[in-house]
């Protein structure tokens, strides 16, 4: 004994582990390995906690331990079995939050704070790239997992949050945050670049939610990415299958049960839907039967007809399937809005700068009022995703140089975005190295039109 030992000593005339471990709810050790036996933990009360952290060989191992007590709850140090205690999962960030504050004390209500902070973490829904990562599947807060993994990427935004919050309310920081939201996003950028540039969407569409259908609900990855869509406060998820199907796989992947499903095979919609439809498209060769047929085995067509019908405001398609035949299904059973072209956007990150690229995907030889029109719906696009859209024709050679079908194509494409009523800056055409260069397009490009601090977005 010591005065340190003593000042938690109960007096009792117990004298071995075996003793004092009968009928004990928990058991938290850092002594030597193997110093539990399976006789001592089958003595145990109900649901027992043990917190075996010797290392490398803990005082009884979740294997041994699970023998006797399928009903325990075990956690060791070591990284091959569930429940591992490790401090990265602490200091490192309780120093990040202190120190971005000027925290003249690392204090208990700093110290409290991250560990409440992991303590939440591990209720909420595990990402898919952290199970990934592991190689683990449907892993949700339980017996094999109470506390966040070691390399949880979101460990790095929220325990240092915690701590300089804490750093704040508890008088020991010098340096004061006046957003805690804008302290995290800069958290998260210094593991992803990305993160920063992408907040900006995230928020836009935060505050215009919108009703998705994800057309493949049966999908374990889609299922995720629909409950991330609405657990992160972008708008109602709504999936597309069978409903007891879906239902089970939910339930196993520990996913938001209030998910919206569409079934079509019980949809009380598919007359309507299907009277809609074949008014479309019964002087393309399609039969009524044919489109009731489709309407109930092809979730893209249902979706697209929900979406249609204001059930939705956009359809994200199967991932089964092609982006050709994908696509295909857009241009056969989604009207073409007035004065819009069917196209697809790439969004590229690079470098600290954004590019939007179309229309790569859809159209193989588009004529100059199509590119017009491609060219305005992706400024438009980039506008909203909060860039200011500069566009650029992109060619095999600048301006002209040689003459042929494309080019002439791309010049008109030029000179018909003249004639519009546009509010953004384009040129073209041009090669994607003069494209993407603005000091050699000073050089090279004869009539520039007074691009200042050009970042090309097309």
């Amino acid at each position: 004994m010591n005065e340190w030992k003593s000042a938690h000593a109960v007096d009792t005339p117990k004298r071995t582990l075996a003793e004092v471990m009968i009928g004990a709810d928990t058991f938290f050790v850092l002594s030597v390995s193997w110093a539990v036996t399976k006789d001592i933990v089958k003595s145990m009360a109900k649901d027992p906690i043990i917190f075996a952290m010797t290392n490398p060989d803990p005082e009884i191992t979740p294997d041994e331990a699970h023998i006797v007590r399928d009903d325990a709850i075990v956690a060791t140090g070591r990284s091959d079995y569930p429940n591992q205690v490790n401090n990265v999962l602490g200091f490192p960030f309780i120093f990040r939050g202190a120190l971005d504050l000027r925290a003249t004390a690392v204090n208990d209500e700093m110290k409290i704070a991250a560990a409440n902070a992991i303590t939440d973490l591990a209720r909420e829904k595990i990402p898919e790239e952290i199970t990934n990562a592991y190689n683990m599947q449907n892993i949700k807060f339980g017996k094999g997992y109470i506390i966040p993994m070691p390399f949880d990427y979101r460990l790095m935004s929220i325990v240092p949050a915690a701590v300089a919050k804490a750093a704040m309310d508890s008088g020991v920081a010098l340096k004061r945050l006046y957003s805690m939201e804008d302290y995290e996003i800069s958290l998260k950028s210094s593991l992803d670049p990305k993160a920063s540039a992408m907040q900006g969407i995230f928020n836009f569409v935060k505050n215009n939610p919108k009703r998705m259908i994800f057309a493949e609900g049966d999908s374990e990855r889609v299922l995720r990415a629909a409950s991330a869509y609405k657990n992160a406060g972008y708008g109602d998820a709504i999936v597309v299958g069978d409903t007891d199907i879906i239902r089970q796989r939910i339930e196993n992947m520990n996913l938001d049960e209030s998910l919206e499903i569409l079934y079509p095979a019980t949809s009380e919609n598919i007359t309507k839907y299907t009277e809609a439809l074949y008014s479309q498209k019964w002087r393309e060769g399609y039969m009524k039967r044919d489109i009731l047929a489709l309407l109930k085995n092809d979730r893209n067509v249902f979706a697209f007809s929900s979406m249609i019908d204001a059930k939705a405001d956009a359809t994200i398609t199967p991932i089964s399937k092609t982006y050709a035949k994908n696509f295909d299904n857009v241009n056969t059973f989604v009207p073409t809005m007035k004065n819009r072209e069917p196209m697809g956007v790439m969004m590229i990150m690079a470098k600290g700068k954004t590019y939007f690229i179309a229309d790569a995907v859809n159209h193989d030889n588009p004529d100059s009022y199509q590119l017009a029109s491609i060219a305005r719906m992706t400024a438009v696009f980039a506008h909203r995703m909060g860039h200011v859209p500069r566009v650029v024709f992109i060619s095999f050679s600048n301006f002209g140089e040689p003459q042929c079908g494309m080019h002439k194509k791309l010049s008109a494409a030029v000179k018909e975005l003249d004639n519009r009523d546009v509010n953004f800056e384009y040129d073209g055409e041009m090669i994607a190295t003069v494209a993407l260069d603005y000091e050699l397009q000073k050089k090279e490009c004869s009539r520039i039109r007074n691009f200042q601090d050009l970042q090309i977005y097309l």
